[in-house]
């Protein structure tokens, strides 16, 4: 009996975040604001900090009745003095310790990169990379403190595949990727994981409507019916795993970067984009290379199975077809391709 006792007590503090500290950027809407009553609702003390006073006034206001531990400042992260300054205030809310540290706050922006000018590049790279970069330098004492530190990075899919229109915040979030592996490597001596949730499509006011080309968002709906759950993340499916990485239960995961309802990578063939299985990219530019008259777009979208790989017996009848047919449209009713 005592040790069901203890086996289920060890349990609970191993999915509890009882007594830590954290601090979550741009915590009052969107993807943040759940990852606040997330982290909130297991137990956590949380600090958050938005640009907007009015607006965090009223969320504290909200988690206070809510009975949750939740504290809070104006900050305007673009700013390295005032990110110099939240540092120190969530250093003296929690006595120079921190357990948990979210880089959530971000930017983005639907432009074609011809279209992008240095001051779109400037600010995304200063709120998507530098400003959480400098966090995590600024708060690396405070969460080798604490002695079980974590840092979460909110990243995207879009840094790890070509997606339209997105290539400045593409960059910015591949660089963030990439930063995890480091940190997670150089800060592992110090107890401090590092870990990013890199998510598709998320139901969030982060681009407001008169931002966004039309036309643009239609290149975007093939893609997200290809997805294995073909619809938009709600803000609390993407919290529940960043909190599920802070707990004591992930103490032995870091260095990862997990995407959310997302398996295929984008390939763009005569302007169209495709969704295919990894191991498929190489297989399709090979295809495209040998035949190049045959139609590689309409051949995929024809024969990529449920789970994203292609019928390649049936795909290899239609493309001998399409070859034969464009070889003899071109050269003659002789030619048989030799394979």
């Amino acid at each position: 009996m005592a040790k069901e006792e203890q086996s289920r007590s060890s349990r609970e503090q191993r999915w509890s975040l009882q007594g830590m500290t954290a601090l979550v950027t741009g915590g009052t809407k969107g993807i943040g604001y759940a990852i606040v009553e997330e982290l909130a609702g297991f137990g956590a003390t949380v600090y958050t900090c938005s640009r907007n006073q009015a607006e965090l006034s009223e969320r504290l206001k909200e988690w206070e009745d809510k009975g949750f531990k939740v504290k809070g400042s104006a900050c305007d992260l673009s700013s390295r003095q005032q990110r110099e300054e939240l540092i120190k205030t969530v250093s003296a809310a929690f006595d120079g310790k921190l357990n948990i540290l979210v880089n959530n706050a971000a930017m983005s922006l639907l432009k074609r990169a011809s279209d992008h000018s240095g001051e779109d590049y400037r600010r995304i790279m200063e709120t998507n990379l530098e400003s959480p970069y400098h966090i995590c330098q600024l708060a690396y004492p405070l969460l080798k403190a604490s002695r079980l530190g974590n840092i979460v990075f909110i990243s995207s899919v879009a840094g790890r595949i070509a997606l339209p229109a997105i290539s400045a915040y593409a960059a910015s979030k591949a660089a963030i990727n990439q930063l995890t592996k480091n940190l997670a490597c150089e800060w592992a001596k110090d107890n401090i994981r590092t870990n990013t949730v890199a998510p598709f499509g998320v139901r969030t006011n982060i681009l407001k409507p008169e931002d966004i080309d039309p036309s643009i968002v239609e290149m975007y709906m093939p893609l997200m019916a290809r997805t294995p759950i073909a619809r938009i993340a709600e803000p609390e499916e993407v919290s529940s795993l960043v909190a599920f990485l802070c707990l004591p239960a992930a103490s032995y995961i870091t260095g990862q970067f997990p995407g959310q309802s997302r398996r295929y990578p984008v390939v763009e063939y005569d302007n169209t984009y495709l969704t295919v299985n990894d191991n498929l990219v190489k297989e399709l530019a090979y295809m495209k290379e040998v035949f190049p008259e045959c139609d590689i777009a309409r051949l995929v979208y024809r024969h990529l199975t449920p789970n994203g790989n292609i019928s390649w017996v049936s795909c290899f009848q239609h493309l001998l077809h399409d070859y034969v047919t464009a070889r003899n449209n071109n050269f003659g009713p002789n030619i048989i391709p030799t394979l």
